[in-house]
């Protein structure tokens, strides 16, 4: 037994008192902290994660993306269009709304899709290009997926400049979130057509449209918005 004894002691296995955190020179919350910290944190290498991760890097090196704050924005009609996607649930079904709104005029233009895919919001862009029915210069998303791939196509053949707004800043694309909130609780005619803007001299969107257009062209563009009712007409014979 007493070669048990020293090989106890040998290797420093006697019992201590318990003392005190601040005497061992320790934090009480360390744990805690070291618990958060691992948190998201992977024991081991993962091979296929970080091929995937540095692919994405080399594109992104090969083909950076051009931020907002790079453009210099122009008050010029369809000079720059903010694009956007909401979710609503209406029971058991799940929708998109795809959203657009011009930068100086403040037009808007909403769309409602099954999926959220590049293609549906190809699909938008097409036809936000032909209720506008003039050239888009420049066009702003955030790193949506459905705004890669065909979406992009569809840009390009366009020949619209992209550029996108940064992760997790709101105050990039201003119009564009004011216009969802303004979905919730009205209609979009009502908008485009009824509700005046105070930036425009409490001009509607449309009427500021048609305002810049009979300055510039000197008569007035009817967009392929406008209704092709006919009823005032018979009101007034």
């Amino acid at each position: 037994m007493r070669g048990g004894e020293e090989l106890w002691n040998c290797c420093n296995f006697q019992q201590v008192d318990t003392l005190p955190q601040e005497e061992m020179g320790g934090n009480p919350n360390s744990g805690k902290q070291d618990k958060e910290a691992s948190k998201g944190a992977y024991p081991y290498p993962d091979k296929v994660r970080a091929e995937r991760i540095a692919r994405k890097q080399a594109r992104a090196r090969q083909k950076p993306k051009r931020r907002i704050t790079q453009l210099r924005k122009e008050t010029r009609l369809w000079f720059l269009l903010q694009l956007d996607t909401i979710v609503i649930y209406w029971g058991n079904l799940k929708r998109y709304i795809l959203t657009a709104v011009d930068h100086a005029s403040k037009l808007g233009y909403a769309r409602m899709y099954k999926n959220r895919s590049s293609k549906a919001a190809s699909d938008f862009l097409y036809r936000l290009r032909y209720l506008i029915n003039q050239p888009i210069e420049n066009i702003q998303t955030d790193n949506g997926s459905e705004f890669a791939y065909y979406f992009e196509r569809a840009a390009s053949s366009l020949n619209i400049a992209r550029y996108f707004s940064r992760v997790r800043t709101p105050r990039d694309n201003p119009e564009i979130e004011r216009f969802h909130q303004t979905l919730e609780y009205e209609w979009l005619a009502e908008y485009n057509f009824n509700r005046p803007h105070e930036a425009f001299d409490y001009l509607t969107p449309i009427g500021y449209i048609e305002r810049e257009l009979s300055r510039i062209r000197g008569s007035p563009q009817v967009l392929p918005m406008w209704s092709a009712s006919t009823r005032c007409c018979l009101l007034t014979d």
